[in-house]
């Protein structure tokens, strides 16, 4: 068994932000791998994550309504919070969102994968996390999640094609009424280029000028501070 440590963060009032640590999992020089090469136990470390944030969801005193996953590092999270639902008796268990960023990238795993999981067998098969004899993340989200969105309204038309569908046609044409598309967006007041005091220099759409200085000042701020 592997455990973690949970800590808590109440930037402003209620709001609540949850960090979980496993130093063995994920304090290292890269996210996903280094040398562009990935690690040989990215399956093992994000179903941890999974895991976890499926356990605090579970038992947090104030249990969330809704649980929103994002891409196939968390793709596990609908599936286990269906089998826990189903079968472990955890009623009422939150409404599951999974939010597809860039279908391409799939986690798809070998097969003995999915012995880390501890979900019944039953959940590695053509209609659960298999894909093509591997173990897919993302399909896990696609199938197990009670809604699946996207980035955008014209992606998630995309994806039903052949062509953008990377081979999960079939399943998100079977949950295409589930299935919508939500445009990435910024609240410009907050995010205002032109008058704004954490700028070091300024732009605007017709006037870029700014915008290299602020990178290369923003550059060098980073650099001087590792």
């Amino acid at each position: 068994m592997v455990s973690g440590k949970l800590y808590t963060l109440n930037p402003q009032p209620n709001l609540t932000i949850y960090f979980i640590e496993q130093p063995d999992y994920f304090d290292r020089p890269g996210i996903y791998g280094e040398k562009s090469e990935d690690y040989e136990d990215n399956s093992e470390r994000f179903l941890f994550f999974s895991k976890a944030a499926t356990n605090l969801a579970r038992y947090l005193t104030d249990a969330p309504d809704i649980v929103h996953a994002h891409d196939w590092q968390a793709g596990m999270v609908p599936a286990m919070i269906q089998h826990q639902h189903m079968r472990g008796g955890w009623y009422p268990a939150p409404t599951t969102c999974f939010t597809i960023h860039n279908l391409a990238y799939q986690g798809n795993f070998p097969s003995d994968s999915f012995s880390y999981t501890n979900l019944p067998s039953d959940y590695f098969g053509p209609h659960g996390v298999e894909f093509y004899k591997q173990v897919s993340f993302l399909k896990s989200g696609l199938i197990f999640a009670d809604q699946l969105t996207t980035v955008s309204p014209k992606y998630a038309k995309e994806i039903l094609t052949e062509e953008f569908a990377c081979g999960m046609g079939g399943v998100l044409n079977a949950r295409a009424e589930s299935l919508c598309g939500i445009l990435n967006g910024v609240d410009y007041e907050d995010w205002n280029t032109l008058q704004n005091p954490n700028l070091d220099a300024t732009y605007t759409v017709g006037k870029m000028d700014g915008k290299a200085l602020q990178k290369k000042k923003s550059a060098d701020h980073v650099g001087a501070s590792l």
